[in-house]
């Protein structure tokens, strides 16, 4: 299997923190290493969960290197990805897989 990260803070303090990117990375990385997972990049934004596609850059992109690399989506926690579900489900109907 083949995954694009995407990982994501909504603040830069939150970064800081433990809950920040560099922490999100190296689960993922984790997880990609247990279940024999190619990591194919990394993408990333510090912005709101709530917000839709057009203010996060970074999950665009990884959407879009995913769809192209045929790859799924892997965050760390669900929220990551968003904190809204029918975000969520919007994904989901568009066949946008994620890990």
């Amino acid at each position: 299997m083949k995954a694009i990260a995407y990982i994501r803070v909504s603040t830069k303090e939150q970064d800081i923190s433990k809950l920040g990117l560099e922490a999100q990375q190296q689960a993922i990385a984790v997880f990609c290493e247990q279940h024999s997972i190619e990591l194919l990049g990394t993408f990333q934004d510090v912005a709101s969960g709530g917000l839709g596609l057009e203010h996060r850059q970074g999950l665009a992109s990884a959407i879009q290197a995913a769809r192209k690399a045929k790859a799924s989506i892997i965050v760390s926690k669900l929220d990551r990805l968003s904190r809204d579900i029918a975000f969520i489900t919007n994904l989901m109907a568009q066949r946008v897989p994620f890990v």
